[in-house]
């Protein structure tokens, strides 16, 4: 997976490997990176800017 994620997106290893360790647990990737998530962005993968994210209120 992580070979085909860097093939078909342009990102590093590195990212690949956070990218395909997510969708493995089934979570939302939170990253700082704003070129990863600008190339995943069409994509099916939950990838989001900690920028973008909000905690919601606690009951």
């Amino acid at each position: 997976m992580q070979h085909r994620l860097r093939y078909l997106n342009g990102i590093s290893a590195y990212d690949a490997s956070y990218v395909a360790l997510s969708q493995q647990v089934n979570a939302t990737l939170l990253t700082l990176d704003q070129r990863l998530v600008r190339a995943l962005a069409s994509t099916a993968y939950n990838v989001y800017s900690f920028n973008d994210f909000e905690v919601p209120p606690l009951p």
